[in-house]
């Protein structure tokens, strides 16, 4: 299966945020599918010293374009990498300093000094690469949405009604992760505040081992994202 790709925006350093899109027609010249909505739609690479959510969302390319009906004939998009300066800079935080995860505008957004390790920038959607994902989730409606983290090895979810709840559930037993409705600790201006709480969209966070060998960490995640797909 052959994705279409497309840049749906740009880091600060001007690098493409490259999106792939399955089971959906993009007309040339535009960076979202033509008509109709995503089913899921998959982040990786937030935070730049989060390798691995980047590289399993690559696994997931690799294993969709080469497997026939992996995704179940659902309409999918994945941008592997939020943020890529980070990840070149082996950093957290964007090449501004600012924590990708804290810079959505949600009512429990607050400012904080720079050199904080969650400082979530001068204001909401203040960086280029928050902005290019909530204009995606807009034009996109996607049903359910999946972020990739690392490194607490467990399942956290933010959404609508039970049923986030639910698939959360069903993707923690498929890779044997503990499932959680909150991460511990205060998020704000965080995607999951964004996308699940103020918008009412299934959102999974799938907190990864950190420095695990992905060819242990993927085949669990390969058989919990087959359960998302088929459970749509």
């Amino acid at each position: 299966m052959v994705p279409e790709l497309r840049s749906v925006g740009r880091s600060v350093n001007d690098i493409p945020l490259y999106t792939h899109y399955f089971n959906v027609e993009v007309a040339e010249g535009s960076p979202y599918p033509s008509y109709g909505k995503l089913d899921v739609l998959i982040f990786g690479a937030f935070h730049g010293d989060e390798p691995e959510s980047a590289e399993l969302c690559f696994r997931i390319l690799h294993d969709v374009n080469h497997e026939k009906g992996f995704l179940n004939g659902k309409r999918l998009g994945i941008l592997p990498i939020v943020n890529p300066d980070g990840l070149l800079l082996k950093t957290r935080k964007n090449a501004r300093e600012v924590d990708l995860n804290r810079n959505f505008e949600t009512q429990n957004w607050e400012a904080t000094e720079q050199h904080e390790h969650y400082h979530g920038g001068s204001l909401p959607f203040s960086e280029p690469e928050s902005r290019a994902v909530a204009k995606l989730i807009q034009a996109t409606s996607p049903d359910v949405i999946l972020t990739y983290h690392t490194p607490y090895r467990l399942i956290n979810y933010d959404g609508p009604s039970l049923t986030t709840e639910q698939l959360a559930e069903g993707y923690a037993i498929a890779c044997d992760y503990p499932c959680e409705a909150s991460i511990g600790y205060p998020t704000p201006g965080s995607f999951g505040n964004w996308a699940g709480v103020e918008r009412d969209i299934h959102v999974l966070t799938i907190e990864l081992p950190e420095g695990e060998d992905m060819n242990i960490t993927w085949p669990v995640h390969r058989d919990a994202l087959r359960r998302v797909f088929q459970s749509l």
